[in-house]
């Protein structure tokens, strides 16, 4: 079985956000077609991945079969710069909302909680 779970959870975040946007702005019937054109694609690409890797427990280890060491670390370095992206994402999410999470917990253990300030609070800047 090849090991796509991880890429679709590592890519789900944003597709799952952004189609509501996306059928609004397309209308019902192109957004229909469209998604199940997708789907159709993705499903026939899954299919060719799954026939190529026969028994193979890792895309990686049919990509040493078929291509020698080469293919293993070009699978490999894919992999990894494929997961870097979720990942810079989720740091730059935690770095800003670090600050409001720890005057959370400030507040949440005082004896008085400290009234709200909205000053205090600052949205997070994506630019």
């Amino acid at each position: 079985m090849v090991n796509i779970f991880s890429t679709w959870n590592a890519m789900c975040g944003s597709g799952l956000t952004t189609m509501p946007w996306a059928f609004q702005q397309s209308g019902i019937f192109l957004g229909i077609t469209l998604t199940a054109f997708a789907f159709g694609i993705s499903y026939y690409t899954c299919y060719l991945s799954i026939i190529t890797a026969g028994n193979d427990v890792d895309y990686t280890d049919t990509l040493r079969k078929t291509f020698g060491r080469k293919g293993y670390i070009a699978g490999m370095v894919c992999y990894c710069i494929n997961l870097m992206c979720p990942i810079i994402i989720f740091m730059q999410l935690l770095s800003q909302n670090l600050y409001p999470i720890i005057l959370s917990i400030e507040n949440i253990f005082r004896s008085t909680p400290a009234p709200y300030d909205p000053n205090k609070f600052m949205p997070p800047v994506f630019d």
